[in-house]
């Protein structure tokens, strides 16, 4: 009977989409409740709760399928312990269904597990599907039509002619959940998607297909996935991990596409429509042509390490930069810091923390620091958070390193006694278990500059790959007599460039007042004091040797190149008077005598400071022979 048009004394009220009967029949309050008019509260379905548990113990229902029948949109039925031997599928259904971990649903081969109709609303979680069979059709775990999660679940040992796993036309969402060990004897071993799927910490591996696509077949609307391994599937034809037949996007990122293989092409991927990489690693596969790539389209990568295969390139490849190939074959290298035939260096495919399977980085792998930051996720597939250091890590894993540099022990010197000028210190060993030390050669060295008498500190500081620094400061005593001996050295190497001529002939002179300076016996045995009979004398040959270098240094060219010698002449003098006034400090020594060295160490700065090399050498003598007398 049609709502509209029945005669008037036939009418029949028609609520929500059910016959309420003839006017006649109902009373004014029922039209009331109908029409949302009652003068009370009208009551609200509340969502449920139902329970299923093997035989119906515990007040529950024996089976699944009673459970969906029974419940209402929006309940949830929580399924306990166990194993249940059925074919299952939800229509006009939205419900939540929540496994115990250990539930587990089988087909027993006889058909599919679960078939969620486009009307409907599933979501699963914490629960096993197997041995579901669709012989010659899609999805023997899971046919999806309507909208679908699956939360910790997993799908394995399923068979059909594809999609064993999982075949979806309609909304799925994988996370955190395991597609494997499935069969289609045609394509798509672990998946078929022909709509829009997104998977997300989740791992697709050992599913194999007889044609193409071992764990992903997909030719819909929208794939992305994230945070993912597909590892250890197969394909008789093309593409061991991946097949890409759609026109529409698909992003790869944080994910992993190791050690699949196909007996065609495209061992790792085949990608025959539009592909975005980013941050992820594709890494021994094998297949006829571009094992671990097979690229007919449009693929853009970036921070992306594609190794231990190859790639076949038949379409267009934009590198976004950072990316890592261990040959040449994937378009990489125009990018901005691409690596090409470079080894990535990386361990096994296990569990290194995080909810799936990825490939380290060695201490030592050339992919630390070498992705582009413009582009990189907050984490790494593992959920590490990036970047460890200053710059994110190419491929899924970031290296996360604690571990300081390690240096040795300083090494040896002091007092020094050079008869050059800046000396090499080192090298000092620096070790890493972490990422590897920053330096050349896994050691660092510094350089004492002999022409600075006194204790010199020279800081090494290791500093490795992401930021963790360990410095340690030594310290080395420059004696006064290595200074002279640079000073010496130094004059040396200007007059043996000098034309012949009486600025030659001035510093021939200045060499020999050096030499009787430097003469051993008026210095005692650390460098650093000079004996108290003679000790005056390397101050006067000194002060003749800096008045004859003021005097060339009036001309050219020695105007410019003997002020640095003459300045390290004065300054190994007044080192003298400092160390010797210091000693006279130090042992409590007669305070007229300490402040009158003192005053004559200011007097001689000041000639220092007037450009009175000769004059300020004579006051740092006579400072000198104060301390002396202090201790007399």
């Amino acid at each position: 009977m049609s709502k509209s048009s029945s005669p008037a004394s036939n009418t029949v009220l028609w609520c929500g989409g059910r016959p309420l009967g003839a006017w006649a029949r109902i009373g004014l309050s029922v039209v009331l409740l109908c029409l949302g008019l009652s003068f009370g509260a009208v009551p609200t379905t509340q969502a449920a709760t139902l329970c299923v548990a093997p035989g119906g113990s515990d007040g529950c229902l024996a089976t699944i399928q009673a459970a969906i029948d029974a419940a209402s949109p929006g309940d949830t039925i929580n399924v306990a312990a166990g194993t249940y031997a059925e074919n299952l599928s939800a229509f006009g259904k939205d419900l939540t269904i929540n496994g115990a971990g250990a539930t587990i649903i089988s087909g027993d081969n006889t058909g599919r597990v679960w078939v969620i109709y486009s009307n409907s609303s599933l979501n699963l979680a914490n629960m096993t599907i197997m041995y579901g069979s669709a012989t010659g059709d899609f999805g023997g775990g899971i046919y999806n039509d309507g909208t679908m999660s699956l939360n910790g679940v997993t799908v394995t040992n399923n068979n059909a002619g594809y999609g064993s796993g999982i075949t979806n036309f309609g909304t799925l969402t994988i996370g955190g959940s395991t597609i494997s060990n499935n069969v289609a004897t045609v394509s798509g071993g672990g998946i078929v998607n022909g709509k829009d799927l997104t998977i997300t910490n989740s791992t697709i591996a050992g599913n194999s297909a007889t044609g193409d696509g071992g764990g992903i077949y997909h030719s819909g609307t929208s794939l992305t996935i994230s945070g993912s391994t597909i590892s250890g599937n197969t394909a008789t034809g093309n593409g061991g991990g991946i097949v890409n037949f759609s026109a529409n996007p698909v992003s790869i990122t944080n994910s992993t596409i190791s050690g699949n293989m196909a007996t065609g092409n495209g061992g790792g991927i085949v990608n025959g429509g539009t592909l975005t990489l980013a941050s992820s690693t594709v890494y021994g596969n094998q297949g006829a042509l571009g094992s671990d790539i097979y690229n007919s389209g449009p693929l853009s990568a970036r921070s992306t390490i594609v190794a231990n295969g190859n790639c076949a390139q038949f379409g267009t490849v934009t590198s976004l930069g950072g990316n890592l190939d261990s040959g040449n074959t994937c378009g990489f290298g125009t990018g901005p810091g691409d690596q090409v035939n470079t080894d990535p260096l990386l361990g096994p495919l296990a569990n290194n923390g995080g909810p799936t399977p990825t490939h380290a980085l060695l201490t030592d792998s050339p992919a630390i620091n070498a992705a582009d930051n413009s582009g990189c996720p907050a984490t790494d597939q593992r959920g590490t958070p990036r970047p460890q250091g200053a710059i994110c890590d190419s491929g899924a894993f970031e290296l996360v390193d604690n571990v300081a540099p390690v240096l040795g022990a300083c090494p040896p010197g002091g007092p020094f006694a050079f008869s050059t000028g800046l000396q090499e210190v080192g090298p000092i060993a620096a070790s890493d278990t972490g990422s590897g030390v920053l330096a050349t050669a896994s050691t660092l060295a510094g350089v004492v500059d002999t022409s600075l008498p006194g204790i010199q500190s020279l800081t090494f500081t290791a500093v490795d790959r992401v930021g963790n620094a360990t410095p340690t400061t030594c310290q080395y005593d420059v004696t006064v007599y290595a200074a002279d001996q640079k000073v010496s050295a130094d004059i040396s190497a200007i007059r043996a460039a000098a034309p012949e001529g009486d600025a030659k002939k001035k510093l021939g002179d200045v060499l020999t007042k050096l030499t009787q300076a430097l003469d051993r016996k008026y210095w005692l045995a650390d460098g650093n004091h000079l004996t108290a009979k003679d000790g005056d004398k390397p101050f006067a040959r000194s002060k003749e040797a800096a008045k004859l270098l003021n005097d060339v240094a009036k001309n050219a060219p020695y105007n410019s190149l003997l002020p640095g010698p003459t300045t390290a002449l004065v300054g190994a003098n007044r080192e003298l008077a400092q160390i010797a006034i210091a000693d006279a400090d130090s042992q409590n020594g007669k305070d007229k005598e300490i402040k009158a060295a003192n005053d004559e160490l200011g007097k001689g700065d000041k000639e220092r400071d007037a450009g009175k090399p000769d004059a300020a050498i004579d006051h740092y003598r006579k400072a000198w022979e104060h301390a002396l007398k202090a201790l007399n």
